[in-house]
């Protein structure tokens, strides 16, 4: 397989096969037929037969299937070294009121970054067919503060606040150090207070 071909595949996380592929059949509602296989024990690669198809996968990003997170994300060298602790999410940024002098790949890459890695954006940002702000997709790590905006210098002189608003934040465990889920849920935490449970039988009163 070559590389290009590599990059025309996706993965997620989590859950067993014939549910993912009925939701998410129904949740992508694509126009031509995708391929779908299982790759190591949580993860499923996916090729489609339309690029329309795969970027309205990309735009409609991670969803939850059963109360589990499902994450979608391009695939990358050595992701399976993700599979076992998410470390890192794909998510999607609004920046409000993005300057046009930045309105391109330069541009969303700078701003972006004040969040986390950028990735791509959507197909109305790129098209320009919605400039109310710009919309990227922003690969994030646990270390992330999630800021509500960012300031840029334009020629050296003019300062420029960028407002950012959030589609969804995940939920991130502080003792894990993880995305997926958070300290009330942590199979961590459960184990431990599995392990210190105890029952006090109460005495028996004899009869005088």
């Amino acid at each position: 397989m070559s590389m290009k071909e590599i990059r025309n595949w996706w993965w997620l996380a989590l859950l067993g096969e014939d549910l993912v592929r009925e939701v998410l059949s129904r949740y992508w509602k694509l126009k031509k037929q995708f391929i779908m296989r299982p790759y190591g024990e949580k993860m499923f690669t996916f090729k489609f037969e339309s690029e329309e198809d795969r970027s309205s996968v990309l735009e409609k990003g991670s969803l939850h299937i059963a109360s589990q997170l499902v994450v979608i994300r391009p695939w990358k060298p050595f992701v399976e070294t993700e599979g076992e602790e998410l470390k890192t999410i794909p998510i999607w940024v609004l920046f409000k009121n993005f300057p046009m002098d930045l309105w391109d790949a330069k541009g969303f890459h700078m701003v972006g970054s004040s969040v986390g890695h950028p990735l791509f954006t959507d197909r109305l940002t790129e098209e320009r067919q919605r400039t109310s702000y710009a919309r990227i997709c922003i690969e994030v790590d646990t270390n992330c503060k999630f800021p509500k905006e960012t300031t840029i210098v334009l020629d050296q002189k003019k300062v420029v606040r960028i407002p950012i608003e959030y589609n969804w934040k995940p939920a991130k465990c502080m003792k894990c150090d993880v995305f997926g889920h958070n300290e009330k849920t942590c199979p961590k935490a459960k184990k431990v207070n599995q392990q210190n449970v105890w029952i006090q039988r109460g005495r028996r009163e004899e009869a005088p």
